[in-house]
């Protein structure tokens, strides 16, 4: 009887190359019979699949860092200070507008201003649009700043600096109610600042791992 696994030559031994055909040797992650769970493929370091491949997310990944709780806090306040400043410009102008020169007399009497109305009238128009325009960059500059442009930041970190400067300067001439201002301002910018902030920054600016 012969064998049926003999090779060709009458050599004995083995598989036969028929077999080895039908029934190739197992890879890892192969599975001959279709329906049966195959292995896990065992991914190595370098792989696009890999933990901290550069591009994929997790540990050691490339990716950019969440924003911190401080530069939404910063933005937030600037938001709030931004909305009173444009809220008290337009109060301004529209009284002026409304009142005319009647406005602009009681205006002058209450600050001890010794000019005429129209004078007043026309500084307290001056004033108004000078005043809703620092809103509207103040919050121009927060929306941008909260997005990752330091450029903008940098704009609100000026213009918050003017501020405390101006509020210091009224501070060591005897008006104390303007200390809340400042220190708010202060604590906006200053948020800004922080050493999150400042690396989530860095980030922004940096170019993104995509894997290969």
């Amino acid at each position: 009887m012969s064998d049926p696994y003999a090779r060709p030559g009458g050599q004995q031994g083995g598989p036969t190359p028929y077999a080895e055909q039908y029934y190739p040797s197992q890879q890892p992650g192969y599975s001959p019979h279709p329906g049966y769970p195959q292995q896990h493929q065992q991914w190595q370091p370098g792989h696009p699949g890999y933990p901290g491949h550069p591009g994929m997310t997790g540990t050691g990944g490339g990716g950019r860092m969440p924003r911190p709780g401080s530069v939404l806090a910063g933005a937030i306040m600037t938001y709030i200070g931004s909305g009173l400043l444009m809220l008290f410009g337009l109060f301004v102008l529209v009284g002026v507008t409304a009142g005319g020169s009647e406005f602009a007399t009681g205006f002058a009497e209450g600050a001890g201003f010794d000019v005429s109305p129209g004078t007043v009238q026309a500084v307290a128009i001056g004033a108004g649009i000078g005043v809703l325009a620092q809103g509207g960059v103040l919050l121009v500059s927060a929306v941008l700043a909260q997005r990752g442009s330091n450029a903008w930041r940098i704009v609100l970190t000026v213009i918050g600096a003017l501020n405390v400067a101006w509020n210091l300067f009224q501070l060591f001439t005897g008006d104390a109610s303007i200390l809340p201002v400042t220190a708010y301002v202060g604590v906006a910018v200053a948020l800004f600042w922080s050493a999150a902030a400042n690396e989530w920054y860095r980030s922004q600016r940096a170019p993104v791992s995509r894997p290969s």
